[in-house]
């Protein structure tokens, strides 16, 4: 089962409706999603969950040659959802010391991820960033 598939039943099963019901019933993952959050009052709990099911280990990640090369890539600033941590553990397991900040828009969480080199270089070109690395 994919990751997209077993975050769907997960919600439906979570619900209490049966793993055929958006298929017969036409239902897309956005109304089930906005049903779980209404249910539910929030979507933190799924958000626990996704990032206990999709965590991936270092030593994972340490042979992923994706993560790697994306590590390599040297984005200055990266913004990322908080359904999982592996991204930011790449950076971590591949050396690259990261700062974190948070913030919410409609009531979902966002990261993004400050690599240490450069929130020295970022912050001396903007007032809003000096605030935010320190």
């Amino acid at each position: 089962m994919s990751a997209w598939t077993c975050l769907i039943h997960h919600m439906l099963m979570d619900l209490g409706l049966p793993s055929s019901f958006a298929a017969a019933n036409g239902t897309t993952y956005q109304k089930i999603a906005e049903y779980y959050r209404l249910k539910h009052g929030s979507l933190s709990q799924l958000v626990d969950w996704m990032k206990r099911e999709w965590q991936i280990s270092p030593a994972q990640l340490k042979n992923s040659e994706l993560h790697r090369l994306i590590v390599e890539l040297d984005f200055p600033l990266v913004y990322t959802t908080i359904y999982d941590s592996n991204l930011e553990m790449s950076y971590e397991t591949f050396g690259r010391p990261i700062g974190r900040r948070r913030f919410e828009m409609g009531g979902i969480g966002f990261e993004f991820l400050l690599l240490e080199w450069s929130c020295m270089a970022l912050s001396r070109r903007s007032p809003a960033l000096t605030s935010a690395a320190s």
